[in-house]
């Protein structure tokens, strides 16, 4: 839901069930977009059981929260399996790599030079 705000750059958004706003993959990964503005973006994921994401790096801080399911994170290669309400921080040029351990959703916040 968008909320009205007469000074900001972007529309304030406020969901009261992340869990349930979240897509629903059929199989693989699916994505969308929350916010998108300065200084930072929000991207909710879904991802089927197996799935897999490679190993790569963002340019800018990023921070996941695990909204639903299991998933494990590699961190510089240490693996990490967190659940719902699991939280990773990644600084900026960490090497990272996602793996679905069950059915599971995650918010990734991504920082950006304003």
């Amino acid at each position: 839901m968008r909320a009205k705000c007469q000074d900001c750059v972007m529309e304030p958004i406020v969901i009261d069930d992340l869990a349930a706003f979240q897509p629903r993959p059929g199989t693989g990964l699916v994505t969308r977009a929350l916010a998108d503005g300065p200084g930072m973006k929000v991207t909710l994921f879904a991802l089927c059981e197996g799935h897999r994401m490679a190993e790569h790096r963002t340019p800018h801080a990023a921070s996941v929260f695990v909204t639903q399911g299991e998933v494990s994170f590699s961190v510089n290669e240490e693996w990490h399996r967190l659940a719902a309400g699991g939280f990773v921080f990644l600084p900026p040029g960490c090497a990272h790599a996602v793996r679905a351990e069950t059915d599971c959703q995650f918010a990734l916040v991504a920082a950006r030079p304003v």
